[in-house]
């Protein structure tokens, strides 16, 4: 089934190439993508929050980052592993979501240099505390994997930490991000923003 899967989104990379969408397809590097197979509905067993893949006896060992919605139904199960070696689940599910009550709160948003951006109301947000200590592990790591020989099990861990380095601070980017946007929507249905590029040049 996966093998399916790969062949209709080979189709679909074609298909944007012929119409001037995208550019030729070209295969992806086993170390930098996010290796991937998607199960479609027959190709799985997903019942009380417990999900079997095809050819496997046992459920897969699950830690759930959300609960998935009450009495869903996946339609898709995705599969992937990221460069850091970390394995994700993906479902694919038909919810409704209650729509936010309407509101004529607004608040702008300037992004900028010494902070990550700044509200109209004056606040100022600033980027996650603890990214510069992550960068000074970052680049410790990428020294370690500069004086390892090419081909080697020593480059290869290298560079599963560096990998892993770089998973921590994109997680935490992420996170940040999430909640600022969150936090912003909910309480200011009417956000616009700015980039520095139309603040400066204009239109």
């Amino acid at each position: 089934m996966p093998l399916q899967q790969g062949l209709r989104h080979l189709q679909a990379a074609f298909a944007s190439f012929w119409a001037k969408r995208a550019k030729y397809p070209t295969f992806k590097s086993r170390k930098r993508s996010r290796q991937s197979a998607a199960y479609t509905r027959s190709a799985f067993r997903y019942r009380d929050g417990r999900l079997t893949l095809a050819k496997m006896d046992q459920p897969l060992d699950i830690r759930w980052s959300r609960p998935p919605p009450e009495g869903a139904q996946p339609s898709t199960v995705t599969v992937s592993r990221d460069a850091a070696g970390r394995w994700f689940v993906s479902l694919l599910c038909e919810t409704t979501i209650a729509p936010l009550s309407p509101t004529d709160r607004a608040v702008g948003l300037d992004a900028g240099l010494t902070s990550l951006v700044t509200l109209s109301t004056g606040e100022k947000v600033t980027n996650p505390r603890p990214e510069r200590r992550d960068r000074r592990r970052l680049a410790r790591a990428q020294r370690n994997l500069a004086r390892t020989q090419k081909g080697s099990n020593n480059r290869a861990r290298a560079r599963m930490k560096v990998a892993r380095v770089h998973a921590v601070i994109v997680d935490r980017r992420r996170d940040h991000l999430h909640k600022l946007t969150t936090r912003l929507v909910r309480e200011n249905p009417n956000d616009r923003d700015r980039g520095p590029d139309r603040a400066e040049h204009g239109p």
